[in-house]
């Protein structure tokens, strides 16, 4: 009698398991969702391995966090100053085929990183141009992938589909650093470039795969009609409003962390390429959790406050990070920056997404990106710059301080919404 109790309150669990899984990653049941999400995880490994050798490189050529902060600054800036146009330029031509060209760019300009690399005729001057031409490329790329996710599923998966896409960005988040690190230690940085170059041929068979005519919205192939006012009016809503101005804000100030990670690695902890792995790989870990909490159980009431309690978390975590020198009491720090810069941005996007026309998802997505990562060249530029002149522990005190003020500012004029 206990035992069959045991066994069927087992089985019940395991039911229940079973159950959540299937609502977590539901919008994978969607063929054409699926195989955009394979492609993603695949090229988004890359591009993280190039993004973290990257950084290492400059680091190894110059030992500048100012560098750092330039080379940061031009991999963002044109997605700041061109990020609308590649909006527009979405919902005109439609998601997957201005997806195809980035793609088929991209991959040019990895190839090129590793040749440059690999013949040792890579020196700044070129990583900046060509981290140029990576902006560039988000420019476009940003609004085409924020657009293409949700418009493959129903509009009452696209919460779930923003979440999912959210989860197979930090996966690969989690596993390119590692993989980067290890890499960079035994055969240098130029392998990841060239890995990052072949990671792009999967994203385009798969984005080649996707049936066009079942995607929803911003498809291209027509006339748009002038927006502008419903446009105006998604951003003169006021819950809209302090949710862009925020995000913004957290972006300013979070991705200083991330930006100084490789000075962290080494003067901070007295490490080198894997300590910066798997720091990075930390950070990818608590956006991966956050990511999935997302997915599962986003709700658009819970987060416009929770993405203010999130300041805090990002608060705390720069502050260890600041001051820390033991390699496990950073990397726990990085998961919590994990976790908290995600529940801010990707709740964000979800609350934003909620409240938009589909044809014109691909220019909204566009300010939105503008504001989160296009922001990036402003934070690089102050992480850098005041790094040099007062060094990187008062610098992320700084970070710290703002980021907790942001938050209390927040939650202070976001009302609570009324229960539904």
């Amino acid at each position: 009698m206990n035992n069959s109790f045991i066994e069927g309150l087992h089985s019940w669990r395991l039911a229940g398991l079973s159950v959540e899984f299937k609502q977590t990653f539901r919008s994978l049941a969607v063929r054409n969702y699926r195989l955009f999400a394979i492609g993603h995880l695949i090229s988004t490994c890359g591009t993280w391995m190039q993004t973290v050798a990257l950084s290492w490189l400059v680091y190894r050529l110059t030992g500048s966090a100012a560098a750092l902060g330039v080379v940061s600054c031009a991999g963002y800036l044109p997605l700041l100053c061109l990020g609308y146009v590649g909006g527009f330029v979405v919902d005109r031509l439609g998601c997957r085929p201005v997806l195809i060209a980035t793609q088929v760019v991209a991959l040019i300009q990895a190839a090129l990183l590793f040749s440059l690399t690999v013949t040792n005729l890579i020196s700044i001057y070129w990583i900046i141009g060509l981290s140029l031409t990576t902006g560039l490329i988000s420019a476009f790329e940003l609004p085409a992938r924020q657009s293409l996710a949700p418009s493959l599923v129903s509009k009452a998966d696209v919460t779930n589909a923003i979440g999912i896409n959210s989860t197979i960005w930090n996966t690969a988040r989690s596993i390119g650093p590692a993989l980067a690190g290890l890499l960079i230690g035994t055969f240098g940085e130029s392998i990841c470039f060239g890995l990052n170059a072949l990671s792009y041929l999967a994203s385009l068979v798969t984005l080649l795969k996707i049936d066009r005519n079942a995607i929803v919205g911003g498809g291209g192939r027509k006339q748009i009609s002038d927006k502008t006012a419903s446009i105006g009016g998604v951003l003169c809503a006021k819950n809209v409003r302090d949710v862009l101005v925020f995000v913004s804000l957290m972006s300013i100030f979070g991705y200083q962390c991330g930006i100084l990670l490789p000075i962290v690695a080494d003067k901070s902890i007295g490490g080198g390429a894997i300590t910066l792995g798997l720091l990075s790989t930390a950070t990818g870990i608590g956006a991966l959790l956050s990511s999935l909490i997302l997915a599962s159980r986003g709700h658009s009431e819970v987060l416009r406050r929770g993405i203010g309690y999130a300041g805090f978390g990002m608060c705390a975590a720069t502050a260890c990070i600041a001051y820390s020198t033991s390699l496990a009491v950073t990397f726990m720090a990085c998961v919590v920056a994990g976790v908290a810069m995600t529940t801010a941005v990707i709740g964000g996007s979800s609350l934003l997404q909620s409240t938009i026309d589909p044809d014109i998802r691909g220019r909204i997505m566009a300010l939105f990106s503008s504001v989160t990562f296009g922001i990036t060249p402003v934070a690089a530029l102050i992480a850098g710059t005041l790094s040099e002149v007062i060094g990187v522990t008062y610098s992320l005190s700084i970070s710290s301080l703002l980021l907790f003020t942001v938050a209390v500012i927040y939650l202070a004029v976001t009302k609570k919404p009324a229960a539904e």
